[in-house]
């Protein structure tokens, strides 16, 4: 994806509020829950908790899409998330987002998807 593009939509997806960003590898799972802000490493953009220095290095260039949808918990339930999908086709990050009330998850995604409708080729999937 084009990273101008990229950090765009990711900072338009930071807006729509607090999250819980999980790595999963085999057999250990990294998470990091807040507000989120596309922010500068030095020269590098990546995706950094509001009021603290932990961030995401990502590459644009790898990424094929952002995908919406509903992703198993530990608790067994689904939650709303949103998934980065590299060109290999797999999830490289997900964003949880947390805590949500239903009645204004639709109403968000909605708006999200009417603000960004140049991008459906990117932006996948539904809340």
């Amino acid at each position: 994806m084009d990273a101008k593009l990229f950090w765009q939509l990711l900072e338009d997806v930071c807006e729509l509020g607090e999250f819980i960003a999980a790595i999963e590898t085999k057999g250990a799972e990294i998470n990091i829950v807040g507000r989120f802000q596309v922010a500068h490493d030095g020269f590098e953009m990546v995706l950094e908790k509001q009021d603290c220095k932990d961030h995401f290095h990502l590459t644009p260039e790898k990424i094929q899409a952002i995908h919406f949808g509903y992703c198993e918990v530990t608790t067994g339930g689904a939650d709303p998330c949103i998934e980065l999908i590299n060109v290999d086709g797999q999830v490289c990050l997900r964003l949880f987002y947390y805590p949500y009330q239903d009645k204004e998850l639709k109403p968000k995604y909605e708006q999200f998807m009417a603000q960004h409708k140049p991008y459906r080729d990117v932006l996948r999937g539904e809340w």
